[in-house]
This record gives structure tokens, sequence and C-alpha cells, in this order.
């Protein structure tokens, strides 16, 4: 499998900054601040699992699948899939996409409101700007909009597989899965960190295995 043109590393480079908001990285924590918000004590298969989350995600969790279409950050991130399929193509190269979810993703739609009700108090979410459809800190949350970021967890992901699928990529992620699996109660991610544990990691590759080895054959 050759390597993809040098043409394409500022390309890179630039997506990875474009689309840092889909996992609260560095473009959200510069507009928002990044902190842990308060612990929410989420019941998950019969038994109670303390969670935090990064503030900056759950903000961003505020922003519905149109406001998305519309942000010059996933605009950007959807011209360079469309860059990197095109010149994939022409290199004959072979390329997928395997997305990997935050623990916000995985687990806020599963909490109940007032379990998460502690977990918006003082956050700002993320909103579409006028100028040039920019995404940042708006309103502050509260409790009753909690089914609203329940609604939209799946929006970045589903924009981003729709997309793939519409190049004819090798798409796959184990979102489902690992909601599958902490809602029957298992703790896939660490308490106060953003990673996913040993247990969230297995989980992972179960599910995007046989994905990966029908693709590769």
């Amino acid at each position: 499998m050759r390597v993809l043109m040098q043409e394409t590393e500022d390309a890179v480079s630039a997506m990875v900054h474009a689309c840092t908001f889909l996992g609260g990285s560095q473009g959200i924590e510069e507009r928002s601040g990044s902190r842990h918000g308060k612990p929410a004590e989420i019941a998950l298969g019969g038994r109670t699992i303390d969670y935090t989350f990064y503030d900056e995600r759950i903000a961003a969790l505020n922003v519905d699948r149109e406001a998305l279409l519309g942000s010059i950050e996933v605009k950007t991130l959807l011209d360079f899939m469309d860059l990197f399929a095109a010149t994939a193509a022409r290199e004959g190269v072979t390329l997928g996409i395997v997305y990997l979810p935050n623990k916000e993703e995985v687990i806020v739609p599963l909490a109940s409101p007032d379990e998460l009700s502690r977990t918006v108090e003082d956050i700002r979410g993320h909103e579409a700007l006028v100028e040039g459809g920019i995404l940042a800190p708006g309103a502050l949350l509260t409790a009753g909009g909690i089914p609203d970021l329940q609604k939209n967890a799946d929006a970045a992901r589903d924009i981003l597989r729709e997309h793939a699928i519409e190049l004819g990529l090798f798409y796959a992620d184990p979102l489902d899965a690992l909601r599958k699996h902490s809602a029957a109660g298992e703790q896939l991610f660490y308490t106060y960190d953003t990673h996913m544990n040993q247990a969230g990691y297995l989980r992972t590759a179960q599910a995007l295995l046989p994905a990966l080895i029908r693709w590769l054959e």
C-alpha cells in the first residue's frame, strides 16, 4: 500500500485543526476553557458508576445536525475528506475511516436528565455564530435542555459516517457496541479521565475486528 502524496500533509494538519471540536479537543478548549464538570452518579445495568465529563464536550452536544452541517468546522472536515478520497483513488490507496467516540457520546444518552443536571451547571453550550458559521460558546445550558444534548449525541458521528459512505470509503465505529455494554453496567471509561479503560479498549477491538476483517479480505 503506497503512502499518500506529500501534498496531503498540509491538508491533514488543517483537517485536524478544523474537526477537533468533534472530540472536544484544543479548538474548543481555547474558546471555553477545559475542565472536568461535577461528578455524575449514573445508574447503568443495576449499578451506579461515577463519571465526570469535559465541559467543552458537553457544550458541543448543544449543536444539532443542522448547525453542524452549516459550520465552517464540519464543512472543512468534509472538504478534506473529499481531498483524501480523491488522492487515495489517484494513488491506488485503499482509504478507510475508524471513528472512536468519546465518553460523552457514549454515556450521556444513557443517563437520566436528573443524573446529568449537575453536569451542565455553568457550561455555555456551543452555537453557530453568524460570522461564517463558526462554533463558539453561547447561552448557559440548563437542565431542561438535557434531552436535546442527548438527542444530538450521534450528530457528528452520523455526518462523518454518511459522507464516508457517499465517497465509497470503508467506515467503522464501535459507538453502538460501547453503549450496549455500558448500559449493561460495564465501566468502559475512567471516572476522571477522557480515555477508555482496559475494558473499553477490549470492547472497541471486539466491535471493530469483524468489520476490519471483512474490509481486508
